[in-house]
């Protein structure tokens, strides 16, 4: 049984057995189902079904040759097991709008997204899952075909139109928010709940039953999952072959849940384990009846899920419902999900997954603890918590239906989307391995770092930028972009590294983009990355280890080289200044003239503010500022990045008024008295310099002997 469909009889249970007063609660479907309808005649509430089968009855209704030529092709369809086409969409969208509008509705709420969530145009509150395809593009299950635009189209414009919005998870909320700019009010975290037909209480018929009747080893490891690419049976198999190998112990693995082999991922999984010679440890069990699921968790030594997708999932839940311990994915989401109530492993590293095995395998210690937080963690989440907020979300949507005017709606078209963003990659390309010299380190021992790349059009340089983070081995980053809604082919290279976390949307310029960057990552360490610049390599090594070995410096920059376009050397490197009052001199560029060549602490940002949204240009100059005032920044003698000088770049296509000197004349003030004359002195030699063309004035000459005699 899928979670969206347990999402939704949880969520009409809640609303069906309320008292709606003069208001009436009705049940829309369009898909078959006895359980939502017995759940709706329980509470003795409407339910009507606008299936297929539904639409063909309100055909006769009005019967004209379109709609038989239309009944033709869906039935043809239907026949040779083809996709249907836009024309039925549209006119199955439009028989809907005809079976809705007979029951007068003021407000629907869409546990899924789909057509007529917002093409309907009754007001709405929409549930948006995830949005794996802005996440993970990577992946063909949410990109491949035109999956992306029809995911596209679906959440932006659900998300622009909704009265409310229910995620999943506060990761969830942060998602949607910076991928689709709605109000924060709008958007409201629902957590799942554990589905109904699991019940602790599992009888030992039903559990000698479940052992006979699919052949159980005695102790195994479960994963109820389908066979979707991200889901990562693979690294399972591997996991358990890297124990087998290191150590002698048979550990088992069933795993259950449909085939998916559109895209061959079943097939990859079970090669590998004949290949490995596992075909004794891992078993397949096909599609399960959700009267075995309860037993097989009860009858497993742990769940074990190393996904590459999040926010949340319910087999977690499920879990911890069932007393069973969990593995699960120490990523952005899933970690937020499980807290201590988990082993939590990098979902890449199979060697990671089956140490973590083995310890659930060994240790009834840690396997009593995991059970225990797994039902403190559901404790603080119950049915009652759900109703409250979802009434409390439609009553909201209410007030606010009631004091608009009129419903003013915007709907982007399919084909603008289509054309605005190009088809994924078919085959995405996975990132190079790490070189072999930092191959078997632990990336639990190395800070997290957090690179963040602001672009915009930037296709002729940006996978020389992402080329230049994965070739720094370091086994502990993240890498965000934030692309301003691109139209060159930047789009096209994002999706050919999943490991990527990128968004694609308009912004207000580049600080905005850097800021947006910053508040959706996790890094103790936070540098950037200018889709037109790249990074020396060793880079991270580098400053990690200063900053791992000064526990005191916030920040820490290094030496960088101006380049030509074509990556070569422009203007060699120089040792930075990075004093406060030295970074004054505007007239000069001694302070650190790039960020690919400085790295800080994560408080560092969030105790000076982001960078300047009203500043374009000069953006990192300011920054600099700021945080020289608060801190000291260290200097370390090695060159770390490039800064790709271009005429088409900012550094030359700036305004007039938008000067170093004035963003410096803002921190003028700060100086002290000495200090000011220092800077005025330092400052007409400068000018004195700019101006001697080999004849100098009495009056340059004089100048510059007083100067001297005041040094």
């Amino acid at each position: 049984m899928g979670g969206v469909h347990q999402y939704t009889l949880t969520m009409v249970s809640a609303l069906a057995g309320t008292d709606w007063g003069d208001h009436d609660f009705i049940l829309f479907s369009t898909v078959p189902s006895p359980d939502l309808r017995d759940e709706a005649r329980r509470h003795g509430r409407t339910f009507v079904s606008v299936t297929p089968r539904a639409c063909a009855f309100e055909l006769l209704r009005k019967p004209t040759l379109r709609y038989a030529r239309i009944a033709l092709k869906f039935a043809l369809y239907k026949a040779l097991k083809r996709r249907s086409d836009q024309e039925l969409h549209e006119a199955f969208l439009e028989l809907t709008r005809r079976i809705v509008a007979r029951h007068r509705i003021d407000l629907m709420l869409y546990p899924r997204i789909d057509f007529e969530t917002f093409r309907n145009e009754v007001p709405f509150i929409a549930c948006i899952h995830d949005l794996a395809h802005r996440m993970y593009p990577g992946y063909p299950e949410v990109s491949a075909g035109d999956l992306w635009q029809w995911r596209e189209y679906f959440f932006l414009n659900a998300s622009r139109n909704a009265l409310a919005i229910f995620v999943d998870s506060e990761i969830g909320k942060e998602d949607v928010l910076n991928c689709y700019c709605v109000e924060p009010d709008k958007v409201v975290p629902l957590p799942f709940l554990t589905p109904d037909y699991l019940d602790e209480k599992v009888s030992d018929q039903l559990l000698q039953e479940t052992k006979s009747k699919f052949a159980l080893p005695e102790e195994f490891f479960f994963y109820p999952a389908q066979f979707w690419k991200h889901k990562n049976h693979i690294n399972i198999v591997n996991a358990i072959h890297s124990v087998r190998e290191k150590t002698g112990t048979k550990l088992h693995v069933v795993f259950c849940g449909g085939k998916v082999e559109q895209w061959g991922e079943y097939d990859r999984v079970m090669n590998a384990v004949r290949d490995l010679g596992l075909e004794e440890q891992v078993h397949y069990l096909g599609y399960v009846d959700d009267r075995y699921l309860a037993p097989l968790y009860k009858l497993a030594v742990a769940l074990v899920m190393p996904t590459f997708m999040g926010p949340t999932n319910i087999p977690v839940l499920e879990a911890w419902e069932m007393g069973c311990p969990v593995i699960t994915s120490d990523i952005r989401g899933c970690r937020n999900q499980a807290k201590d109530a988990a082993l939590l492993v990098d979902p890449s590293d199979p060697a990671d997954i089956g140490d973590a095995m083995m310890r659930i395998h060994r240790e009834a210690k840690t396997r009593r603890r995991l059970i225990t937080k797994g039902k403190q963690s559901l404790a603080q989440w119950t049915a009652v918590d759900f109703k409250k907020r979802v009434l409390q979300t439609v009553e909201a949507a209410s007030r606010k239906l009631d004091q608009e005017a009129a419903r003013h709606w915007t709907i982007t078209p399919f084909c603008e989307i289509a054309q605005q963003q190009p088809a994924p990659i078919a085959a995405p390309q996975i990132p190079p391995a790490l070189p072999a010299a930092t191959r078997g380190l632990d990336r639990k021992r190395w800070p997290l770092i957090s690179v963040i790349t602001p672009c915009y059009n930037s296709a002729v340089y940006l996978e020389e930028a992402v080329q230049s983070v994965l070739r720094q081995g370091y086994p502990n980053f993240e890498h965000i972009v934030v692309d301003g809604g691109s139209s060159d082919g930047t789009l096209g290279i994002l999706r050919r590294y999943p490991h990527l976390r990128w968004l694609s949307l308009p912004d207000a310029g580049q600080s905005d983009a850097m800021n947006r960057g910053f508040r959706i990552s996790f890094g103790e360490i936070i540098v950037y990355l200018n889709a037109d610049d790249f990074f020396e390599p060793g880079a991270f090594f580098d400053a990690v280890q200063f900053l791992e070995t000064d526990k005191d410096a916030r920040m820490v920059a290094g030496m960088c080289n101006v380049a030509k376009p074509d990556g070569s050397v422009y203007v060699p490197a120089f040792v930075p200044k990075t004093d406060f009052f030295h970074m004054m001199w505007w007239w000069n560029a001694w302070f650190p003239i790039n960020p690919t060549s400085y790295f800080y602490r994560r408080e560092v940002q969030e105790e000076v503010g982001g960078y300047d949204v009203a500043d374009h240009y000069l953006m990192d100059y300011d920054f600099l500022l700021k945080v020289s005032l608060r801190h000291d920044i260290r200097v370390v003698e090695h060159v770390w990045g490039n800064f790709r000088w271009l005429e088409t770049g900012k550094s030359f296509t700036r305004p007039a008024d938008l000067t170093r000197r004035a963003v410096s004349k803002k921190y003028f003030r700060r100086l002290s008295l000495p200090q000011k004359i220092s800077y005025y002195r330092y400052y007409i030699a400068h000018r004195l310099d700019a101006g001697d063309n080999g004849n100098s004035s009495l009056v340059a000459r004089t100048t510059r002997k007083l100067l001297a005699v005041a040094d």
